[in-house]
């Protein structure tokens, strides 16, 4: 069964069997969902429930440290693929073939919510050249410009967005926005 979202104008369509898994991605993404599915797919995400995979040989280490709050973490990179390895988790994508595959181990499918399912959302959002920035977005009074408030969690970006709001603003978003340059 797979369920689509709107990343910009780029249709994002999740792929899974896994109710648990679905639950667990729309819990964080519902905003983006779309009805669309007669528009081509851009990008395609597999959640699947299991034992992540070990990057292939070749592929260069980027990163190996702890991630605070959720544990140690691998990075590995080629020109076409990338692999983020947790113990109880990992993200595979595939740039050449617009994929993607979240790996869950069983009974952890709150793990889609932290740095993969984010890391899967910004490849997604990559693959059709955007950037997802973590700020709230405000189009000008009377204009189609926008302005970003970037900052750090719980610093009152989206506090700050409804202020403005109140003074004219339009408001684009008030945590994650796509943008392209």
């Amino acid at each position: 069964q797979s369920v689509s979202y709107d990343l910009g104008g780029h249709r994002l369509e999740v792929v899974t069997a896994n109710d648990n898994l679905r639950a667990q991605f729309e819990r964080c993404y519902a905003a983006f969902r779309s009805g669309t599915t007669h528009a081509p797919v851009g990008f395609r995400l597999d959640l699947v429930e299991g034992t992540g995979p070990d990057p292939p040989a070749g592929f260069r280490l980027v990163f190996d440290g702890p991630i605070p709050i959720e544990g140690p973490c691998r990075l590995f990179a080629s020109e076409e693929s990338t692999y983020l390895l947790f113990p109880d988790c990992a993200l595979r994508i595939d740039r050449a073939r617009h994929y993607g595959c979240i790996t869950v181990a069983p009974g952890r499918a709150e793990r889609i919510r932290g740095t993969i399912g984010i890391a899967a959302i910004e490849a997604a959002a990559d693959d059709a050249g955007q950037v997802m920035l973590h700020a709230a977005g405000l189009t000008l009074p009377g204009a189609r410009r926008c302005i970003l408030i970037h900052a750090p969690s719980g610093t009152g970006k989206s506090t700050t967005a409804l202020a403005l709001m109140r003074g004219g603003f339009g408001l684009c978003s008030d945590d994650a926005i796509f943008a392209r340059a």
